[in-house]
């Protein structure tokens, strides 16, 4: 049960990105050109690499300065 009421605003906040990025590409979709949807998918793409990079280098740090 305590679980379940930590985990409840990262679920939150990971619903709630979903939902933006869904918004945003249906936005972008009602356009009818292919090459702002693709920009959209590179974009995005870019943009996890990046934080996933980032979030990888905290992780890293946070365990060395924890062990």
């Amino acid at each position: 049960r305590n679980v379940v009421r930590v985990s409840m605003p990262i679920i939150t906040a990971q619903v709630l990105s979903a939902l933006i990025r869904m918004a945003n590409l249906a936005y972008v979709g009602y356009t009818d050109d292919a090459k702002n949807i693709a920009a959209y998918g590179l974009g995005n793409s870019y943009i996890n690499i990046t934080s996933l990079f980032i979030q990888y280098g905290f992780t890293a740090a946070i365990a060395t300065l924890c062990s």
